[in-house]
């Protein structure tokens, strides 16, 4: 992602694009190295796990591509939802994650909260994935 130096700067177009961009590699099981600052820290009702190596974040993001191709999931969309600029630094985003097939036929959603570090050197990185009830 190309550097940017504030929330201000990227505004929600550039959160979109990055989104989709994230989306498309977990689904497809390429790298997000370039979309996480790490250690990143994933909380969920199974439990929180932080993510300190690159290798862990590989294994993780495999992982759950291997549970898409199972599921028939072709495609991750995401609906972005409440933003709040949390310090200088710090950004917080509500997604709703809509997988679909080939077809396009809807097949699950998810929803998160993402912490997200904007940082001029770094650009956009994800630091920690908050799981959110859907409904």
């Amino acid at each position: 992602m190309s550097a940017v130096t504030s929330f201000e700067s990227i505004g929600v177009d550039g959160l979109r694009v990055f989104f989709a961009a994230y989306g498309a590699a977990t689904v497809t099981g390429e790298s997000v190295a370039a979309f996480t600052a790490l250690p990143v820290l994933v909380i969920a009702d199974s439990g929180t796990v932080l993510i300190a190596s690159a290798r862990e974040l590989a294994s993780a993001v495999r992982a759950a591509a291997e549970n898409y191709r199972q599921q028939g999931v072709t495609l991750a969309h995401p609906i972005l939802g409440t933003i709040e600029q949390l310090s200088a630094e710090i950004v917080g985003i509500d997604i709703t994650w809509e997988y679909t097939d080939s077809g396009g036929r809807l097949l699950d959603r998810d929803a998160y909260r993402y912490l997200l570090r904007i940082r001029p050197n770094d650009g956009i990185r994800i630091q920690a994935i908050i799981a959110r009830a859907t409904g």
